[in-house]
């Protein structure tokens, strides 16, 4: 295909990806973000089978290694949950016993330091803790990042610490889709992970989830978690008093329709929406008039 292509040019000799085709030198920052995405497509199941393409995950998880092992032989307390985070996903790919080693060191960090760090990092520490056998642990964090959490019926589950949060290029949106991860990780089933989808879709009513890779997060974490919302919704029953509107078209994708119900005198009647089966919904009843200006309040 042509993304694959496109990552056969930017591919460079050491196994990493790089900027662009004029970068002589791989990117560390690329190539994460391409291995995270490639295993986010292996949770999903939609990887391709593809020989080229299996072989440069191959040797970008090999670059990955190397570097991290150089790194961590000089700065052996730096942070490496990026690249622990990231391997995880290729965990069919040979490590080698330095990488390890780096592996090793991170998890126990993770073990000591969990309680004091913030919502995004507890939540990638209770991933990587998880995924190497210590859940008794993992689910300590997921329980303490529920203290931090707010909920409501209308909006879902939310951390408001993340207002202000970027790191890893992460805003507000990829913190919480971490966090989604997390729950959905170490309690799987449990119901605030809907209500965390919840709040994710409901900011896409509104505004953009960010760069193209905080939005691929963001999707691919609604989709490996919580209930099944993808399947076709059937159409709301909307009455008004006693007479049913029909919508005059509706969008095939999302469901969408707009309609005007002010031939029907609807002032002091009664609306109701009934809408089948459970699953995220929005919509919105607006009065609009002309009033003379001056009549109009600040």
């Amino acid at each position: 295909t042509d993304t694959i292509r496109l990552l056969t040019k930017l591919k460079r000799g050491s196994g990493g990806w790089g900027w662009i085709e004029q970068s002589t030198e791989p990117s560390l920052w690329i190539t994460y973000n391409v291995l995270g995405m490639m295993g986010r497509l292996r949770q999903l199941g939609w990887l391709p089978e593809n020989g080229q393409l299996r072989a440069m995950i191959a040797e970008a998880v090999a670059y990955i290694d190397d570097y991290n092992a150089r790194e961590f032989a000089r700065y052996p307390k730096a942070d490496y949950s990026e690249y622990v985070l990231t391997r995880d996903y290729f965990t069919d790919i040979r490590q080698s016993t330095a990488a390890k080693r780096v592996t090793s060191a991170t998890v126990q960090r993770l073990i000591s330091e969990w309680k004091n760090q913030s919502a995004p990092v507890k939540a990638i520490s209770a991933i990587i803790l998880n995924n190497h056998g210590y859940n008794a642990t993992a689910r300590q964090a997921i329980e303490s990042l529920r203290e931090y959490a707010k909920t409501s019926p209308s909006q879902g589950m939310w951390w408001p610490s993340l207002d202000d949060y970027t790191v890893w290029s992460m805003g507000k949106i990829g913190a919480t889709s971490i966090i989604l991860d997390a729950f959905h990780a170490v309690d799987p089933g449990c119901a605030d992970i809907d209500r965390i989808r919840q709040w994710l879709i409901l900011q896409k009513e509104a505004k953009d989830w960010g760069t193209s890779v905080t939005t691929s997060d963001a999707i691919a974490s609604i989709l490996t978690s919580g209930s099944r919302w993808t399947v076709p919704a059937h159409e709301a029953v909307i009455t008004l008093g006693d007479h049913r509107i029909e919508p005059s078209r509706t969008d095939a994708l999302t469901g969408y329709f707009r309609n005007d119900i002010s031939s029907l005198q609807p002032s002091g009647s009664t609306l109701s929406i009934v809408k089948a089966p459970a699953g995220p919904a929005w919509g919105a009843v607006y009065c609009q008039y002309t009033g003379v200006m001056k009549d109009v309040k600040a």
